[in-house]
């Protein structure tokens, strides 16, 4: 299996169409308790999530209507507010605000919802044309900085006001909220504290279909991977995404997603209160462990373990332990089902609990995979030399895995179980 095993791109490149094919899928993941009559929860879950993307999709509220457009004067005034910079109370801040307002009020005209290649031109124009060149013309980096964080504060108020109107405009404003970017440096880049409280709350608002909440999860990796916004940043989305992780009734492609942002958070555990629970581990050992979900989200949140955040009060063992478990159970659900759409990336997410994704660069020693993070431990080598060929044999992709190598990682597992199953002293130990 090949070291440098992917980018993040290939974790999880599902956008576009496919967004919407995969958030309504439920054909592949197991059923949950039948009811009188006759159907699961998670078909009335899924039943309910495209009742709400269907109703938000008729919305045509269309801001723009409500306030005048710009005349050349206006917008030349706006341009040269956006480029040179200016403050509260200055004669053009309000060129700067009306333009602002103007751009992206234009998400909700009803015009786009048939003309794709137009609504992308505008997500471009926004993104480019808006809050890319917002004081360029400044000379200082301090007030540059500072006006920057003035703009983007501002676009910030007009994006929040598309959350409550159409699909694409929600979809729209929270793709955009990574990109207020207070410092475009790329050796320092900063982005606006406040964006991140509003995919916290796009998280955490139940009027939202998780099709949207999808979108946050995906900025939320996105401004995971731009910058290092801090423990405390990082701790807030790991809670708001342990929320939306406790059901394992969404669909799996936004499971995946959440945790996908996960495996991207690097503080190992809350920065305040007495506990200071492992909140991105108890979160992904609890999805790993949950039988209820799907062997691709079960497997990905053992890949994920590989990648966040740990310091050196956890303990490693019981985690490569639980992989090598999960991984003989997946080798007995390959034999059962081996035409699962999603096995390939099963593999490569068992493999990425041990090892790496990419290669480090020279001179320098990997960070991520518990091989490498526990270099020293016997028994998260064993782990990894049982997870291994059912890794292999997935990949290869047979008409079934020779049962001795289930059994052989199987019965390792019965008789290595670590004597303390606890991987933190904050978290419940891991299943027998």
């Amino acid at each position: 299996m090949p070291r440098n095993a992917r980018t993040h791109d290939v974790r999880l490149n599902w956008r576009g169409a496919a967004l919407l094919v995969t958030i309504l899928a439920t054909a592949r993941t197991p059923a949950h308790a039948i009811g009188q009559d006759g159907i699961s929860d998670r078909d009335k879950y899924a039943g309910d999530q495209r009742l709400q993307v269907q109703k938000i999709r008729q919305i045509n509220n269309n801001l723009v209507e409500a306030i005048p457009p710009l005349a050349g004067t206006q917008e030349d005034a706006f341009r040269d507010a956006l480029r040179n910079g200016t403050r509260p109370g200055a004669p053009n801040f309000q060129a700067l605000q009306d333009g602002l307002r103007w751009e992206i009020y234009k998400a909700t005209d009803p015009a786009y919802k048939t003309n794709q290649p137009g609504f992308q031109a505008l997500n471009k124009r926004l993104r480019q044309n808006i809050l890319y060149i917002a004081g360029q013309g400044i000379g200082g980096r301090r007030e540059k900085e500072e006006f920057r964080e003035l703009v983007c504060s501002q676009a910030l108020v007009f994006l929040k006001d598309l959350l409550s109107n159409n699909f694409l405009a929600r979809s729209l404003a929270i793709e955009l909220m990574p990109a207020l970017e207070t410092n475009t440096d790329a050796r320092q880049r900063r982005i606006l504290d406040a964006a991140a409280d509003a995919l916290i709350e796009v998280l955490a608002d139940e009027q939202q279909p998780d099709a949207i909440k999808l979108r946050a999860a995906e900025s939320i990796a996105l401004y995971l991977e731009n910058v290092d916004p801090g423990a405390q940043i990082e701790i807030r989305f790991a809670l708001a995404i342990q929320e939306e992780l406790k059901s394992s009734l969404p669909a799996d492609a936004y499971q995946l997603h959440l945790i996908e942002a996960l495996s991207r958070i690097r503080a190992a555990r809350e920065v305040i209160g007495v506990n200071q629970r492992a909140v991105v581990l108890d979160s992904l050992v609890a999805a790993l462990q949950d039988a209820d979900r799907a062997p691709v989200v079960r497997c990905s949140a053992a890949g994920a373990l590989g990648s966040a955040g740990i310091d050196q009060r956890i303990a490693l063992e019981p985690l490569a332990w639980k992989v090598a478990q999960l991984s003989a159970q997946m080798g007995a659900a390959y034999n059962k089902k081996p035409k699962y759409d999603f096995w390939g990336k099963c593999s490569l997410e068992l493999f990425l609990a041990f090892h790496h994704k990419e290669e480090p660069p020279r001179g320098e020693q990997p960070e991520d995979g518990m091989l490498n993070r526990a270099a020293r431990s016997e028994l998260v080598r064993n782990a990894y030399a049982h997870v291994l060929p059912i890794c292999r044999e997935i990949l290869d992709s047979p008409s079934s895995i020779d049962a001795a190598i289930i059994n052989a990682a199987a019965s390792w597992t019965e008789q290595n179980q670590p004597s303390d199953l606890r991987y933190d002293a904050e978290s419940p130990p891991v299943k027998p």
